[in-house]
């Protein structure tokens, strides 16, 4: 038997999100299947790491997405997406998510994140899914 792939280190870090700090592709890929625990940490390692996203790592986003009953790990991921400048990752969330139902207050803070992590597919991304542009964002952006 090997080690619990579920097992959350003293940081509060999953095998997942360890191999997502070290970009082992291949572990990364092997632990998607595995990983059930952690997820909010996995989901900020991304964002943070800007990895390329592999096939099984996107399903486990998804999947993720999926069976969480709550808004909270799509609202959390794409706040940290938006943050980060993680185009790629923020746009899985919000093809998995349904981005109408997010308060408007919260977009434009996506928005205002997309802006300040100077990324023009995450601005592009953001905007995607907001109605409007404050006035406070077109200040940062000039």
């Amino acid at each position: 038997a090997g080690a619990d792939p579920n097992r959350v280190d003293s940081h509060g870090r999953t095998a997942l999100c360890n191999a997502l700090l070290s970009k082992d592709v291949a572990m990364i890929d092997k632990l998607c299947g595995l990983t059930k625990v952690g997820k909010h940490e996995v989901f900020t390692s991304i964002a943070i790491k800007k990895l390329n996203i592999s096939e099984p790592l996107r399903k486990f986003i998804s999947n993720s997405l999926e069976n969480t009953g709550t808004d909270a790990l799509a609202l959390s991921g794409l706040e940290t997406a938006s943050r980060y400048g993680a185009a790629y990752f923020l746009t899985i969330i919000a093809n998995n998510f349904p981005v109408e139902t997010i308060p408007e207050h919260l977009k434009n803070n996506f928005l205002i994140n997309a802006v300040m992590s100077d990324c023009q597919k995450t601005c592009r991304a953001v905007l995607s899914f907001t109605k409007t542009v404050p006035e406070e964002v077109l200040n940062i952006a000039n």
